[in-house]
């Protein structure tokens, strides 16, 4: 079944490549094995596919890369989702020694690392995620979000409260854990302008939050100043957990914790106070008393627990 399933994709289909995927989110130890036979098939295409690559599949996408081997940027991406120790030596090597033709690419080798949720700082592999992760699921007392305290300062219109969880809760704790945050983390934006800026707030382990100054004017300003109210969030069931290997990170659901589902290409604020790439702690979808979306994108959220700062940043096809 799943050396057909290679064949087809390999040859375009684009139906065997989404149930590859999925069963390298499902049952990954599945499709372990075929990986050699699939990096063989020059599938490059969907680079979650190679999460589970052991340490001689990694080997073979460095030595290709070193070699000169074509279509550089997908190998990097490939090699990215292995997050293992050759895959990390390999990027630590590639800073001081780009492999031929990284001349020609947007961004340095190392720099591919955060596709994968993690990067090189200081010289160390560090985790930008979480490997535990909760859905968020509405209140069941369908509690409705009240807007919160302040306005937006470009179009006046009331705080969304995108996210409002404590670390009491074990699922939080467990979610937040790679973020060293303790606390109740309430996370403002602009429900509107978020859409065309990154807007930073300011939080405290007691729950306050406000639009941070170190927020840019969004590039458009929307007219509507009263946005509809939206269903408080609260976990929900587990997504994944550290012993699911490469199953459940993709996130297609509003969550805390685990790693994105990104719509674009990664993007991992740079804290504006110190500099440092922000962890990611979840995502949301903005939905009416009714459950009825309200936006057709997605809000990814951010946290720098040390200098107190959370960053929303929204994207959409």
């Amino acid at each position: 079944m799943i050396p057909e399933l290679i064949r087809r994709a390999a040859a375009g289909e684009f139906a065997a490549e989404y149930e590859l995927e999925q069963l390298a989110a499902e049952t990954p130890a599945a499709l372990t094995p075929h990986l050699p036979d699939l990096l063989a098939a020059d599938f490059r295409f969907s680079p979650k596919l190679y999460r589970t690559a052991g340490d001689d599949l990694q080997q073979a996408v460095v030595t290709m890369i070193d070699e000169g081997a074509p279509d550089l940027n997908a190998l990097l991406l490939i090699l990215a989702h292995t997050r293992g120790p050759v895959a990390e030596n390999a990027f630590r090597r590639w800073r001081e020694q780009p492999p031929p033709g990284a001349g020609e690419l947007f961004i340095g080798p190392a720099e591919y690392m955060v596709e994968g949720g993690w990067m090189l700082d200081d010289g160390r592999a560090r985790e930008l995620c979480g490997r535990t992760a909760y859905a968020l699921r509405p209140d069941p007392e369908r509690t409705v979000e009240p807007p919160a305290q302040g306005e937006c300062p470009w179009c006046r219109a009331p705080l969304w409260t995108v996210l409002d969880v404590d670390t009491g809760d074990r699922r939080v704790a467990e979610a937040l854990a790679h973020t060293g945050w303790n606390g109740r983390l309430r996370i403002v934006t602009c429900q509107g302008c978020h859409a065309y800026t990154t807007l930073y707030s300011t939080v405290s382990p007691d729950g306050r939050s406000g639009l941070s100054d170190h927020s840019a004017a969004p590039v458009r300003v929307l007219d509507d100043q009263s946005p509809p109210e939206t269903l408080r969030r609260v976990p929900g069931e587990l997504l994944t957990d550290p012993g699911m290997s490469a199953g459940g990170w993709d996130m297609t659901t509003p969550s805390i914790g685990g790693h994105p589902e990104w719509i674009g290409d990664a993007e991992y604020p740079a804290c504006p106070a110190c500099a440092r790439t922000m962890d990611y702690i979840g995502m949301e979808e903005a939905q009416d008393p009714e459950e009825e979306p309200i936006a057709e994108g997605t809000t990814y959220l951010f946290l720098d627990a040390s200098c107190g700062l959370a960053a929303t940043i929204y994207q959409q096809t």
